[in-house]
Protein backbone atom coordinates (compact mmCIF):
# COMPACT_ATOMS: atom_id res chain seq x y z
CA UNK A 1 0.00 0.00 0.00
CA UNK A 2 2.94 2.43 1.15
CA UNK A 3 4.38 1.67 -2.79
CA UNK A 4 1.45 2.60 -4.34
CA UNK A 5 0.81 5.57 -2.27
CA UNK A 6 4.39 7.13 -3.19
CA UNK A 7 3.81 6.20 -7.09
CA UNK A 8 0.42 7.63 -6.68
CA UNK A 9 1.40 10.89 -5.03
CA UNK A 10 4.83 11.08 -7.55
CA UNK A 11 2.65 10.48 -10.91
CA UNK A 12 0.16 13.37 -9.75
CA UNK A 13 2.97 15.48 -8.85
CA UNK A 14 5.13 14.96 -12.14
CA UNK A 15 1.97 15.28 -14.47
CA UNK A 16 1.64 19.00 -12.27
CA UNK A 17 -2.27 18.16 -11.08
CA UNK A 18 -4.22 19.93 -8.91
CA UNK A 19 -5.29 16.54 -7.42
CA UNK A 20 -4.08 15.24 -4.28
CA UNK A 21 -4.16 12.22 -1.54
CA UNK A 22 -5.92 13.50 1.48
CA UNK A 23 -6.81 10.09 3.41
CA UNK A 24 -5.23 6.76 3.90
CA UNK A 25 -7.35 3.88 5.86
CA UNK A 26 -6.21 0.13 5.91
CA UNK A 27 -6.49 -0.71 2.20
CA UNK A 28 -8.22 2.37 1.10
CA UNK A 29 -7.33 5.55 -0.16
CA UNK A 30 -9.28 8.54 -0.75
CA UNK A 31 -8.15 11.26 -3.33
CA UNK A 32 -9.53 14.89 -4.00
CA UNK A 33 -9.61 15.40 -7.49
CA UNK A 34 -10.72 18.18 -10.14
CA UNK A 35 -13.39 17.44 -12.03
CA UNK A 36 -11.50 17.50 -15.22
CA UNK A 37 -8.79 15.25 -13.53
CA UNK A 38 -11.17 12.38 -12.20
CA UNK A 39 -10.85 9.91 -15.46
CA UNK A 40 -6.97 10.33 -15.24
CA UNK A 41 -6.79 10.21 -12.25
CA UNK A 42 -8.51 7.17 -11.93
CA UNK A 43 -6.81 5.84 -14.54
CA UNK A 44 -2.83 6.74 -12.56
CA UNK A 45 -4.67 5.56 -9.83
CA UNK A 46 -5.49 1.85 -11.04
CA UNK A 47 -2.31 1.20 -12.46
CA UNK A 48 -0.30 2.45 -9.29
CA UNK A 49 -2.22 0.24 -7.52
CA UNK A 50 -2.67 -2.72 -9.10
CA UNK A 51 1.68 -3.23 -10.46
CA UNK A 52 2.98 -1.77 -6.95
CA UNK A 53 3.97 -5.44 -6.61
CA UNK A 54 4.26 -8.55 -8.83
CA UNK A 55 2.65 -11.36 -6.66
CA UNK A 56 1.25 -14.59 -7.81
CA UNK A 57 -2.37 -13.17 -7.52
CA UNK A 58 -3.51 -10.04 -9.20
CA UNK A 59 -4.40 -7.04 -7.39
CA UNK A 60 -7.38 -6.10 -8.41
CA UNK A 61 -8.50 -2.28 -7.81
CA UNK A 62 -11.92 -1.31 -6.94
CA UNK A 63 -12.86 2.29 -7.94
CA UNK A 64 -15.53 4.47 -7.03
CA UNK A 65 -16.27 8.50 -7.31
CA UNK A 66 -18.53 10.87 -5.29
CA UNK A 67 -19.11 14.45 -4.53
CA UNK A 68 -19.98 14.50 -1.25
CA UNK A 69 -16.99 14.61 1.15
CA UNK A 70 -16.72 18.33 2.58
CA UNK A 71 -18.81 21.19 0.54
CA UNK A 72 -16.32 21.88 -2.22
CA UNK A 73 -17.16 22.57 -5.87
CA UNK A 74 -15.79 21.38 -8.44
CA UNK A 75 -14.49 18.37 -6.97
CA UNK A 76 -14.51 14.64 -6.93
CA UNK A 77 -13.25 12.02 -4.48
CA UNK A 78 -11.82 8.94 -6.16
CA UNK A 79 -11.81 6.23 -3.72
CA UNK A 80 -9.77 2.81 -4.38
CA UNK A 81 -9.74 -0.65 -2.65
CA UNK A 82 -7.46 -3.58 -2.94
CA UNK A 83 -9.30 -6.77 -3.58
CA UNK A 84 -7.93 -9.98 -3.08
Amino acid sequence: MKIAMIDVHKELKKRNMKSRMILQVHDELLIEAECSEVDEVKEISRDKMENAVKLSVPLIVDMHTGKKIGMRQNRRFVGKQYKG
